[in-house]
């Protein structure tokens, strides 16, 4: 039995919006994700809503250094072209401090050699994003080519004072720290950074990807908090050349004790590139002669998909659970999460038959079905009292002025606007007759398919 569908076009005045980590705009897989907070606040405006639970607070013996730990959840962090964090898709664990990167083309300073033969004083573009406790924001560096002289600009406009120092190589800016001092006359420094590679050829170079929070000093400069970093370096192959050096917060300490993080890695992690190789497993505090407080345990699984739409979230790290456990070990809270397995209850076809958006000529192939876009997103959380909140996140829209296009019924000019409507259908038996004759009653062009 074969079944003929006859369509004509249909014009409809509507819009949707739209493994060398060195060598991609965002080189830190789970650093790089407080970039979304900034640029996307949360906000009823925005429609980000605050997904945050508390962890372990360690005291500082200062009310203005707030020393604490939190996973926070944001849905721009588990779109289809972002990895899995380190302690899962769309999560992040708020530790301290960091100041990431995104790279604009090229890492800013690429031209560190005034001897080569391509060097050239380059335009800065890169943009950096901080997040210290209580604050975060942007800046970026411009340069002054005709002098060489370089000046930071602090995109947010808030009254963080950005502060840095820098190498000795005047070819370009390398820089070396950071010190970020509030309005409260905190100072956060960090000196310890990450490395990552542009090109693993000859012609490639390494540069620093992100700097860490490496201790915090008071008003009068006294230091009230430190922090260690575990460091892994990865090389190209059995060769000298560095793919990367990263840094994984081991713990923060104060003279009242520390908070210590626990990971594991995976090599098949990295290989994929779909999450972060390394992966958060408990977060502890403990007390200034080492006795254990409180801990928690954080449970994944993989994320799969029943749907007959896809993105490529399929198979990312996700956060399953959290238990907080007493210092016996003893579970004491539990929290579960589930995500969206089914696609978004929104339906995004102006037909009315949520199915039909595929009727849309898109002009790009990898254009897909709106509903899609949310797979993997936060659905339920399932709170320790045993009550839960459900979250519906749907995919955005953008406007479009299309007022002024000319567009025909039988021509299809604009494949993004214009889409096919099932017209008729007639089911007939090949086994009997391969010849079928229909009546076209209307003056418009149809397309027949099976």
């Amino acid at each position: 039995m074969k079944k003929i569908l006859l369509l004509f076009i249909f014009i409809f005045n509507w819009g949707l919006s739209q493994r060398n980590l060195g060598d991609t705009p965002e080189p830190m897989p789970s650093v790089s994700s407080f970039s979304s907070y900034v640029n996307t606040p949360v906000s009823l405006s925005t429609g980000i809503p605050n997904i945050s639970i508390p962890l372990l607070t360690l005291p500082t013996g200062n009310g203005n250094v707030d020393l604490s730990t939190a996973l926070s959840y944001h849905p721009y962090n588990a779109i289809g072209s972002k990895t899995g964090s380190e302690v899962g898709l769309g999560w992040a664990l708020l530790k301290g401090g960091v100041i990431s990167r995104v790279i604009n083309g090229r890492a800013d300073e690429e031209f560190s050699d005034p001897g080569a033969t391509n060097y050239k004083k380059n335009i800065f573009d890169d943009i950096y994003y901080y997040d210290i406790p209580g604050e975060s924001g942007k800046f970026k560096f411009v340069r002054d080519t005709i002098n060489n002289t370089f000046s930071l600009n602090n995109i947010s406009g808030n009254n963080v004072k950005i502060e840095y120092t820098r190498d000795s190589n005047n070819a370009t800016l390398i820089l070396n720290s950071f010190t970020l001092t509030n309005d409260k006359g905190i100072k956060y420094i960090f000196e310890d950074y990450s490395i990552s590679r542009y090109d693993v050829s000859y012609k490639g170079f390494n540069y620093k990807s992100a700097f860490f929070l490496t201790k915090i000093s008071d008003e009068n400069n006294n230091i009230v908090a430190n922090f260690t970093y575990q460091k892994n370096s990865k090389y190209a192959g059995t060769s000298t050349t560095l793919l990367y050096q990263n840094c994984k917060l081991q713990n923060m300490s104060t003279r009242y004790g520390k908070i210590t993080i626990g990971y594991t890695y995976n090599q098949f992690l990295e290989d994929s590139g779909k999450d972060d190789p390394y992966q958060v497993n408990n977060i502890s505090l403990s007390d200034a002669s080492s006795n254990l407080i409180a801990q928690y345990s954080l449970d994944y699984s993989s994320f799969h998909a029943y749907s007959i739409f896809k993105n490529n979230n399929e198979d990312k790290r996700i956060l399953a659970g959290i238990k907080k456990l007493d210092k016996s070990g003893q579970i004491i809270e539990n929290r579960t999460f589930e995500y969206d397995q089914f696609g978004s209850e929104t339906n995004y076809s102006p037909s009315g038959n949520p199915d039909e958006y595929g009727n849309f000529l898109c002009p790009d192939s990898s254009q897909k079905n709106p509903r899609s876009y949310t797979l993997g997103l936060l659905k339920k959380m399932i709170l320790p009292e045993g009550g839960y909140v459900v979250y519906n996140f749907e995919a955005g829209e953008t406007y479009q002025d299309n007022s002024s296009v000319q567009l025909s019924n039988n021509e299809i000019t604009r494949p993004d606007i214009q889409f096919l409507s099932l017209a008729n259908t007639a089911d007939f038996d090949t086994n009997i007759n391969r010849n079928y004759t229909f009546q076209v009653t209307e003056a418009k062009k149809f397309y027949v398919t099976n």
